[in-house]
């Protein structure tokens, strides 16, 4: 009786045992019907988030240039003659700077890369500019850099040729202003050029037509979006359209490195 009673003891222990397993899975199954059966995504693995950019009006760029302190520059010291007369000089760059002109500033220290064509830019803005020509022709967009760095002392040479042979006296009794003030229009005075900072290009458009840079397909794929395609790089248009008293009229060829961290959002 004994050994009867161990062995259905033992037997019963099986038994119990099994169902206890058939319980535990079953259970298990119906969590991972239920698993498979929920809106959940198996396995996601999250995205990066796409870096945001702000949207900014004609100011706001304005306003963000002329409050930014681009790396290895300082103040220009205005000491350029461009007339060979003091008073006549003076009467140019009170003229300028009715029209918005700004004292601009100047690399502290030798930081140039050539970009090609003897081209120079300074390194941050050389870097991204090569990303954003990467990505232009990846688009279609044949863009070229046609003007970088250019020194006070070129533009000097530029200005005064510009001006051409108008006399001092001319421009101190002020006869000269509607000559300057057209001239103005297109060229910066000596020390007044966003081009000395070594930040700055001109672009021309190699893709489809010729003719003004504003009408080409390059400016159309660049302004796309509040510029998107140039702000990823850290760029900004210079002189946008639609600010009065900047300095020369609108430039849809003129853009200006600020980097990116100051447009984003």
């Amino acid at each position: 009786m004994f050994k009867k009673a161990i062995i259905c003891l033992f037997v019963a222990a099986i038994v119990a045992s099994g169902v206890y397993w058939f319980v535990l899975k079953e259970h298990e199954t119906a969590n991972n019907r239920s698993e498979l059966n929920s809106n959940e995504p198996l396995n996601t693995v999250e995205k990066p988030e796409k870096t945001k950019f702000k949207t900014f009006t004609a100011q706001e760029f304005s306003d963000l240039y002329n409050g930014f302190a681009q790396p290895n520059t300082q103040l220009i010291v205005n000491d350029f003659s461009i007339t060979g007369s003091e008073k006549a000089d003076k009467v140019v760059y009170g003229l300028a700077e009715n029209a918005g002109y700004k004292v601009r500033s100047a690399p502290v220290a030798d930081n140039f890369v050539d970009i090609g064509d003897n081209h120079n830019l300074q390194r941050l803005a050389a870097e991204s500019w090569k990303k954003l020509e990467k990505k232009a022709e990846a688009n279609n967009i044949d863009l070229k850099v046609t003007e970088a760095f250019r020194s006070a002392e070129d533009q000097n040479r530029i200005f005064a040729g510009r001006l051409g042979n108008i006399s001092p006296n001319k421009i101190i009794n002020r006869s000269s202003d509607g000559t300057i003030r057209n001239l103005l229009k297109t060229t910066a005075p000596p020390g007044y050029s966003r081009h000395h900072s070594g930040y700055t290009v001109d672009l021309a458009c190699n893709s489809g037509p010729g003719g003004l840079f504003e009408n080409s397909k390059c400016f159309e794929w660049i302004k796309k979006d509040n510029y998107i395609n140039i702000k990823e790089f850290g760029w900004i248009p210079s002189y946008p359209d639609g600010i009065k008293n900047q300095g020369p009229d609108p430039e849809s060829w003129e853009y200006v490195w600020v980097g990116t961290d100051v447009l984003k959002e």
